[in-house]
């Protein structure tokens, strides 16, 4: 039902207005499609309701952990990239860490190429998790994805975007607060 038009509102509202036991069982249940939920034009409303909601921080890492298990794919989607963001923004503590880590540098994800920011910033979805990233992470995180971002795209590149002009006021923002 999660990925059925009407039936991604009913799992909303179950997931709203059930008890934490019930909830607990139905996140359960979501974990294992995870990624396929996030990149689906209506489950990934249901993902992302389950991360408003959710207080079992062992289901939250899970969720997490298949995102970050296909985050090369999942930031540059329409639907999945929502749950990313969604997911920078709503996540504290340990699970956030995991996941801006799994971004930011490659040993911690599965195709370890090169920089995945450098892509992101140039895509028309992903651009808005570096947004995202620029204001929500600590100073440490932000110092490195500004370097990356430095280091592999001029600002002459970034302003052939729409979107260019808020990433590099986003980084001189960002510069100033190191």
């Amino acid at each position: 039902y999660s990925t059925h038009i009407y039936g991604c509102r009913v799992i909303q509202e179950l997931l709203i207005n059930c008890t934490n036991v019930q909830r607990t069982v139905l996140t359960h249940e979501l974990t294992h499609k995870v990624s396929g939920l996030c990149r689906h034009q209506y489950g990934n409303y249901v993902i992302q309701k389950v991360l408003e909601m959710e207080e079992n921080q062992k289901l939250i890492a899970l969720m997490v952990q298949g995102i970050c298990d296909d985050i090369d794919t999942l930031v540059f989607d329409k639907f999945s990239s929502n749950v990313v963001e969604k997911c920078l923004f709503l996540l504290q503590g340990e699970p956030r860490l995991k996941l801006v880590c799994s971004i930011l540098y490659p040993q911690h994800r599965k195709k370890r190429e090169g920089y995945l920011s450098a892509r992101m910033v140039c895509d028309q979805y992903a651009n808005y998790i570096i947004q995202t990233l620029l204001t929500v992470t600590t100073a440490n995180y932000r110092k490195d994805l500004v370097r990356q971002l430095q280091e592999s795209v001029t600002p002459k590149e970034l302003l052939k975007f729409s979107w260019g002009k808020q990433i590099l006021g986003k980084i001189r923002c960002s510069a100033k607060n190191m």
